[in-house]
């Protein structure tokens, strides 16, 4: 019964953010509007080769999909096609409405909207306008909504009266280091280590041996809490995507985060990187 409410709620507390960015076409106007739908996104189904890790489909799947229509499909890709295949629940859809899921917490909800809202504003721009042209181009646009839809939510989340965690607000000269960090599980480094060894046991044709070591990580990484159900050549071709992840070894993620670094503001950086129509342009505005 809140709904409206709810999204109401959020979609003025980005825009706030969008006007302060100076991202507003004329004035308070703000194009295209933030507009969001709180429900339950579809299922989206991911195919790779096995000899390799490339994002080869994308087919949305209804909501509703159970765990073991999730595994058939999977299976049978596997069978018929030999092809990975995942079907993954996702975090958004830019759809206008954007598509975002209901029941998540309120910081990563704030995170998922503007981060949709971001495809919205570049659609109209040359970064979004060329995004499908190559594979690059997919992984700047993802990168760049990931990076600016983070700190646009967190500013609005913060606006409606959230509080950041502490280690995302202290800044890198005053952290303290501990010496049981080396010895604490870290996901980001043993996702990076999974993935650059399948990158190498592919690369030397060795496809079995990729895929038995990707399940006795997988279970590595249920062991200690996070509950992946399926770690495949899918799997990577998906989250490296978004190069700002574990799941990637994209130069991008780095290049875009030293990028935003040079910038006042992230309205600044949104500005200057949606004006992309390349990722050789990008390094060219990038190395200048």
């Amino acid at each position: 019964k809140m709904r409206a409410d709810v999204e109401e709620i959020i979609e003025a507390g980005i825009s706030s953010v969008i006007v302060d960015e100076d991202l507003s076409t004329v004035g308070q106007f703000i194009f295209p509007p933030v507009d969001i739908r709180l429900g339950d996104p579809p299922k989206l189904l991911i195919t790779s080769p096995r000899d390799r890790i490339e994002r080869v489909h994308d087919v949305l799947l209804s909501t509703d999909v159970t765990l073991q229509e999730r595994e058939a499909i999977e299976s049978q890709l596997l069978t018929e096609s030999d092809m990975a295949a995942l079907v993954e629940n996702i975090g958004g859809l830019a759809t206008y409405p954007a598509s975002i899921p209901k029941n998540q917490p309120m910081r990563w909800t704030f995170q998922a909207a503007a981060h949709e809202w971001m495809h919205h504003y570049m659609f109209f721009r040359p970064l979004g306008q060329n995004m499908f042209k190559t594979s690059e181009m997919i992984t700047l646009n993802e990168t760049v909504a990931s990076i600016a839809g983070d700190e646009m939510g967190d500013m609005a989340y913060v606006l409606l009266g959230g509080e950041l965690p502490a280690e995302d607000i202290v800044e890198a000269s005053e952290d303290v280091h501990d010496e049981n960090d080396e010895l604490a599980f870290d996901f980001n480094r043993e996702m990076r280590q999974t993935r650059l060894r399948v990158d190498n046991l592919l690369g030397q044709g060795k496809i079995d041996e990729a895929e038995e070591y990707m399940e006795k990580r997988r279970l590595f990484f249920v062991e200690n809490q996070y509950s992946i159900r399926k770690l495949n050549q899918a799997y990577f071709a998906f989250y490296g995507t978004y190069a700002d992840t574990a799941a990637s070894v994209s130069p991008i993620g780095d290049q875009l985060v030293r990028f935003r670094s040079f910038m006042p503001d992230v309205g600044m950086f949104i500005r200057t990187v949606s004006g992309v129509s390349s990722y050789e342009e990008f390094l060219e505005m990038f190395s200048e």
